[in-house]
């Protein structure tokens, strides 16, 4: 049984060798020196351990079928950084849309066993019922008004989505940088890797730039305390296959 993400990446890189083991030209007929009773017994344990790791990768992978791309990607984030304490997303739109941050994060609960190292609250501008919060993220008095109803009167951690088309989109970024206490994520177009990387945050220095295979989304990370360089890599292998 795959319990968390780790396991499943292993999983579906053993199942990819077994599909290409099982189609090889090597294994439609037995060699000379191989009765050919055990080379069939052999073929179909191959079969059979294939077929039980795409069941296996099925139920690892149902309840992630039933959210959206955004949710997909944060789960690979949670592969480069470690939030802790109160999260907010400042831009989650409707609660009741299933994915977005939120719904990512709360999947990703299991992995670290518990107690989950980290709370969920989620705002928008616009007046969304079901949000913990809902106002303009682009105004400071939004950001003062969460932290106030946040349970130790900071915002930890900022993860959120947005394009960067709308001229309020980058006031929401330069503010969470600013209230964010230990770190910001940010998914948005790889277009705008120049400008972002350009930012410079009093308390927050860029920590990744992460681009994403077969997207030309990105995940913009900013953290309390890195030193050295920028960690740039690629994600691959997310999306799900069955």
């Amino acid at each position: 049984m795959i319990e968390n993400l780790k396991e499943y990446k292993v999983s579906r890189q053993q199942l990819k060798k077994f599909k290409s083991w099982a189609n090889h030209p090597a294994m439609e007929q037995s060699p000379p020196n191989v009765d050919p009773r055990l080379w069939e017994a052999s073929r179909e344990g191959l079969k059979s351990l294939t077929s039980e790791l795409e069941e296996e990768i099925f139920s690892y992978e149902y309840p992630w079928k039933q959210l959206d791309e955004t949710s997909l990607l944060v789960r690979e984030l949670l592969t480069f950084i470690t939030p802790k304490g109160d999260i907010v997303d400042p831009c989650a739109g409707n609660p009741d849309h299933p994915g977005g941050i939120a719904a990512g994060l709360e999947l990703m609960r299991p992995t670290y066993g518990y107690p989950v190292p980290y709370t969920i609250f989620t705002s928008d501008r616009r007046d969304i019922v079901g949000n913990d919060w809902n106002g303009n993220p682009a105004r400071a008095t939004t950001w003062d008004d969460l932290e106030y109803v946040m349970p130790n009167k900071k915002i930890d951690w900022v993860i959120t989505h947005a394009a960067l088309v709308e001229p309020d989109d980058l006031a929401v970024l330069t503010l969470a940088l600013r209230y964010a206490k230990s770190g910001v994520a940010f998914l948005s177009d790889g277009s705008c890797k120049q400008a972002l990387s350009d930012l410079t945050p009093v308390e927050l220095k860029m920590s990744h730039c992460l681009s994403i295979e077969n997207s030309n989304l990105m995940w913009f990370v900013w953290q309390k305390g890195h030193e050295g360089e920028v960690v740039e890599a690629t994600i691959t292998n997310w999306q799900l296959i069955s």
